[in-house]
């Protein structure tokens, strides 16, 4: 299939070259929901361009959907390199995507199991962490999560990373595009819900095991309140 976030540019050029017909309606924003649901959750994080921050946005979101007691948390990385080099908050289980599995369907298997298992006597919430040129083996779990978080770097066009996040969406449903490393927030205004401010020490300290805190804290707490709305028992 090729890489998903390519194709989706590819497309996204046309649309501007091409007369476009008139757009649909837009879906309503899903409505945040407090957490302590402790519902089982399951997000695929990938990052629209290299260097955007998505693997430390998916650690973060992993980290911001524990429930003290009732939910774990969960992080599993698709195409990444060594787990041991990669960010882990307190709290967060990270997992290796066994080297044999290659078949999305193979993948997305292996993931219901693990949240199955690793749920115990509550509920798990289990983080993908996808590099865009991987997105092909996450199809199977694109297709049975609760949300799809797409991280573009905040001086990306964001016109254009609206417009792809909507291609997306005709596919998957549930996508939600994330800004990170913003430092106006004005040209992103209506076209994300959640912009994360520059936070260098913060995204330091994350990246090292640390709690996320000020206003990364905060950004990710948000959008692990929109990625509740999105579970089906939450609407």
């Amino acid at each position: 299939m090729g890489s998903l976030i390519a194709a989706a540019l590819a497309r996204a050029q046309e649309f501007l070259l091409e007369p476009a017909d008139p757009p649909p309606s837009p879906a309503p924003a899903l409505a945040p929901v407090p957490l302590g649901t402790s519902e089982p959750a399951q997000v695929v994080v990938t990052g629209l361009s290299r260097g955007s921050g998505a693997t430390t946005v998916a650690a973060g979101l992993a980290h911001a959907l524990i429930v003290p007691g009732s939910r774990s948390a969960h992080l599993i990385a698709i195409g990444r390199g060594s787990a041991a080099a990669a960010p882990t908050p307190p709290g967060v289980v990270r997992w290796e995507l066994p080297a044999a599995l290659d078949d999305a369907r193979e993948i997305a298997d292996y993931g219901a199991t693990l949240a199955r298992l690793a749920a115990g006597g509550g509920q798990a919430a289990v983080v993908w962490d996808a590099q865009a040129e991987q997105v092909n083996r996450a199809a199977g779990v694109m297709k049975a999560c609760d949300a799809i978080v797409c991280v573009a770097e905040g001086s990306a066009e964001p016109s254009l990373c609206a417009l792809v996040c909507d291609m997306l969406g005709e596919r998957y449903g549930r996508v939600l595009l994330v800004a990170n490393r913003v430092g106006d927030v004005d040209p992103w205004t209506g076209r994300c819900p959640v912009a994360i401010p520059e936070a260098r020490l913060a995204a330091f300290l994350l990246a090292r095991g640390r709690k996320p805190s000020g206003a990364l804290g905060e950004s990710l707490a948000q959008l692990a309140t929109l990625v509740e709305a999105a579970h089906p028992g939450a609407r």
